[in-house]
């Protein structure tokens, strides 16, 4: 079932030989190719020169591009790979004629094994600066002879795919990709589906996301969960249901969580995200460093593949192995009882080891500074307020209140609170009056901290409320649930209010059957038109409504101007291409 949605989707996505980046983005070439498995070069034509991709078996396996190109020494540089002794050291080399990762192997740098690490991620840094290009044209040629350097690199395409949808370009992609998910009720991760998380080369953040993904639910919950940025959570649900990862409940299924199988933890695969986020600590000439457990897409390419049976695999999975065999689980005793919040913690445990690194096994951090409470002897009391005043310019708001930066309200409250009894100025004895305005500046301090961190909090929840909302309600539109798409984003612009949502709103209670006034949301978005002319829901829907009236001149000019708001606004586009067939072949439109 899901490999005929993948296939469904994947061939109405763009025409592989060639086309236009501002209709076919990187993302949909990247999963055309990987669903009919080819060998050629991509040629792309774009801010003024041209870049190429190679393809082997749909596998990406290496990237020459016109514009922000970095060699790959600087490139390792600012990952920390290597340290700028060792990149002087390697140009000295490649002046002399060899290739830079060599040299860095041949001095003792890099392993093998990291180069082959580095060039991947290297060359998929590349694929990411190609995802990013808005206007340009492609074209691809079938060829078995492929540059002999791309035998040394792999990309792994379900990382690539998952990299170029979370780009503004790939939005669309991802989707046109959820919304043929919308149709099922219930989604959750297909058994097994550990096997081939290594191929996604998730990051801490992104394991943590997936794992709440192994209990079935519905897409649009799905796409309100928190821990990512809202793009990335619609590219990675989209990348998980597009390769048959992500499937939905069959009637019959137990709705229980996929259980996940014992296996021994090995080191992280690296990845453009946590090499980032990882501290650049520079190597040592002389250094040993720790080989990684596997390299980006370490596969080989026929160790991949579609099954040939009807209905049977899915994207890009290996072949051994069914995929629908009973994973082992961990033996229980009889009567055993597993609390849930344990229960979840063991499984999430188990999820990272099989992707092949836990965050629940961090090394030692050193705390930030935090405020303690005074002591209770005099002496001891006016010493603490001293230090304190040299202390507190140096203090987070968490800090201040002697919490960790990660404590909730209730903690940030209760702390506050019991500052409060034990450090305001009116509290303290006649005998340490003279401390009466250094107390002072310091329960300001305190108080101050107590509201940055309120505000910030509730602002941080109304935050994630209101993207849930606005989720929610795209949903709803997108499935044409238009009561449930208003009320939806009623509720966003009580938190925060912008004019895309609320001509969302306006749209969906126009389009409302139930709707007694539909021509008070007409005149409501031609006046939010006047205000916003160049919010592109603002100028779609308005020329949608000039559409409805046979006013051809007038949607055609909105719908330019939703064009030239957001390039990437597909129904606009696709609503400009009606207009002009339809002159071809009718006529101009009677007003």
């Amino acid at each position: 079932m899901a490999q005929a949605n993948i296939r469904r989707v994947s061939r109405a996505l763009c025409d592989l030989n060639s086309g236009d980046l501002s209709a076919s983005p990187l993302a949909a070439i990247l999963i055309e190719a990987l669903r009919i498995r080819v060998t050629g070069e991509l040629h792309i034509e774009a801010n003024g020169g041209i870049s190429r991709v190679y393809f082997r078996n749909g596998q990406p396996c290496g990237a020459e591009i016109f514009f922000r190109f970095k060699p790959l020494g600087q490139f390792l540089l600012e990952q920390g790979w290597i340290d700028i002794r060792a990149l002087e050291r390697s140009l000295v080399a490649v002046a002399d004629g060899r290739k830079q990762g060599e040299a860095l192997v041949a001095l003792g740098f890099l392993t093998e094994e990291q180069l082959r690490t580095g060039l991947a991620l290297h060359h998929l840094s590349h694929l990411r600066s190609l995802a990013r290009l808005t206007e340009g044209t492609y074209t691809f040629t079938h060829r078995e002879d492929l540059p002999s350097w791309t035998d040394e690199i792999r990309i792994s395409a379900h990382r690539a795919i998952l990299d170029a949808l979370a780009m503004p370009t790939g939005a669309p992609v991802a989707r046109r990709i959820l919304r043929a998910g919308m149709k099922h009720p219930r989604l959750r991760l297909r058994p097994g589906w550990e096997r081939y998380a290594g191929y996604f080369q998730f990051d801490e953040a992104e394991g943590l996301f997936v794992a709440k993904l192994s209990e079935p639910r519905p897409l649009a919950e799905i796409l309100a969960l928190s821990g990512l940025d809202l793009p990335q959570v619609y590219a990675l649900s989209a990348a998980l249901y597009l390769m048959g990862v992500l499937a939905p409940v069959e009637e019959g299924d137990p709705l229980s969580r996929t259980p996940v199988p014992e296996v021994t933890p090995g080191p992280a695969t690296p990845t453009p995200r946590s090499l980032s986020s990882e501290s650049t600590t520079t190597v040592a000439p002389d250094a040993k460093t720790p080989k990684l457990s596997r390299e980006p897409g370490s596969f080989t390419p026929g160790s991949t593949g579609a099954s040939g049976s009807e209905g049977g695999g899915t994207l890009g999975e290996p072949s051994v192995a069914s995929p629908d065999e009973p994973t082992p689980t961990r033996p229980r005793t009889a009567g055993e009882a597993t609390p849930v919040g344990e229960r979840r913690l063991r499984m999430m445990r188990r999820a990272f080891q099989a992707i092949g690194g836990s965050p629940f096994a961090r090394g030692p951090m050193q705390d930030s500074p935090r405020l303690k409470l005074p002591p209770g002897e005099p002496a001891l009391f006016e010493k603490w307020v001293k230090e304190t005043l040299e202390l507190l310019p140096r203090l987070s708001p968490h800090g201040k209140l002697g919490l960790l930066e990660d404590a909730t309200p209730e903690e940030v409250r209760r702390a506050y609170l019991l500052a409060a009894k034990r450090l305001h100025p009116d509290s303290i004895p006649p005998e340490l009056d003279h401390l009466r305005a250094d107390l002072r500046k310091i329960f300001a301090a305190l108080s101050e901290a107590y509201e940055t961190l309120r505000t910030g909090q509730r602002h941080l929840a109304d935050e994630r409320r209101w993207e849930k909302l606005r989720a929610e309600g795209l949903a709803a539109l997108a499935e044409c649930q238009w009561a449930e798409a208003h009320r939806a984003f009623e509720a966003a612009l009580q938190i925060r209010d912008t004019p895309e949502l609320r001509a969302h709103s306006l749209w969906a209670a126009y389009n409302d059957p139930d709707n007694r006034e539909p021509q008070r949301q007409r005149r409501e978005l031609e006046a939010l038109y006047h205000a916003f002319p160049d919010c592109d829901a603002v100028c779609y829907y308005t020329g949608a409504l000039a559409r409805l009236d046979g006013d051809a001149d007038l949607a055609e000019r909105r719908f330019r101007a939703a064009l030239a708001s957001n390039p990437h606004h597909r129904e606009a586009r696709q609503e400009l291409r009606l207009l002009e067939i339809r002159r071809m072949t009718m006529g101009p439109a009677r007003k």
